[in-house]
């Protein structure tokens, strides 16, 4: 998806900060911020972060939800990608160079932010 098709379906952004890319300087990501959502882009979405309870992924799982809630919707976590507080899903055909994943972020059990999207060491 595209800046424009972003536009089109959320409106235009509360506020916009550019980011410095660190994997192709001297290009920048651009931080779209709407309700409890940040959209980071270059030339198309390359993540979303959910960072409040108004918005879902696909399954249903909300900011707020607990972490039984998060195993019941995406299933255990491999333990190599398990900690106290992040929980990793990763997508097993991702490429290379980048994963497709969910990082969802947990306090006490409680789901804190979701990021579902493309990351790189």
């Amino acid at each position: 998806m595209d800046s424009a098709a972003v536009r089109r379906r959320l409106g235009v952004p509360d506020s916009i900060t550019l980011l410095d890319n660190p994997w192709k300087p001297p290009d920048k990501i651009a931080a779209w911020y709407y309700r409890d959502l940040r959209i980071a882009l270059t030339d198309k979405v390359i993540g979303v972060m959910m960072y409040g309870p108004s918005v879902a992924t696909r399954r249903g799982l909300r900011v707020g939800d607990t972490g039984k809630r998060v195993e019941t919707l995406y299933g255990v976590p491999n333990p190599l990608d398990r900690s106290e507080t992040e929980w990793w899903y990763r997508d097993p055909v991702s490429s290379a160079t980048a994963d497709h994943v969910i990082l969802v972020e947990l306090s006490n059990g409680v789901v804190q932010s979701i990021y579902v999207g493309w990351y790189t060491d």
